[in-house]
């Protein structure tokens, strides 16, 4: 997790340049549900604590206005969708928020990652568990 933060900082180490090119096509996804997403961006905003010391969301208090206002855009978008029905837009609203509340706190915990207690942080990780799985 995080290997394409750690290749940009190595590239822009060495002297070259990250740009973005817009007529690249990039075809990937995940299908992960809340648990495993969770886990997934832990690692990822871990990942910019280690090489950018990011922090992110500063404090407890601001996950859930945050949360609110990432859910508010997102449920916009979905009410304008006009191949989902009414029961579709109320699924894909009340499931965003819930993505959101787990995007913001994992960002707040994977900023701070270093605080939280080692058996919590290998209970919290996709990476941990993917590397000792085998």
């Amino acid at each position: 997790m995080g290997e394409d933060q750690f290749w940009a900082k190595e590239i822009i180490l060495a002297g070259y340049k990250k740009v973005y090119e817009p007529n690249a096509a990039v075809y990937h996804s995940h299908r992960y549900g809340i648990w495993p997403q969770f886990k997934r961006w832990f690692d990822e905003f871990r990942q910019h604590k280690i090489l950018q010391n990011y922090k992110g969301v500063s404090r407890t208090w601001k996950i859930i206005p945050l949360t609110c206002r990432l859910a508010f855009n997102d449920v916009k978008y979905i009410i304008h969708q006009s191949e989902y029905n009414f029961g579709q837009k109320i699924y894909w609203s009340v499931w965003i928020f819930f993505m959101d509340l787990i995007r913001i706190l994992s960002e707040y915990l994977g900023g701070r990652y270093e605080k939280l207690p080692l058996w919590l942080q290998k209970k919290i990780t996709m990476q941990y568990q993917k590397i000792h799985s085998k």
